[in-house]
């Protein structure tokens, strides 16, 4: 969140080549940190979305665990519902 912050007060800092570690925070085992690394990647892809494309077959996997598969930490179950 707070590089989010910082990219969006000044865009030149962060690096084209950064793209890559950026993305793999997608695939943290905590929903926290992914959900934290989605808003930045979704400011991201509006300024710079070729850089950013690896980002959907990895939201794409993510909603199916979450939503099809139901593999949810328990700290974001609500009355039996994975939550995001």
């Amino acid at each position: 969140m707070t590089l989010l912050r910082l990219y969006r007060k000044h865009p030149a800092i962060l690096q084209p080549e950064w793209a890559d570690r950026i993305l793999s925070l997608l695939d943290d085992t905590d929903m926290g940190v992914t959900l934290s690394v989605t808003h930045l990647v979704l400011a991201l892809l509006h300024d710079c979305s070729d850089e950013y494309r690896g980002c959907y077959p990895k939201a794409v996997s993510r909603l199916k665990q979450v939503v099809i598969e139901a593999h949810v930490q328990p700290d974001y179950v609500y009355y039996g519902v994975g939550v995001p």
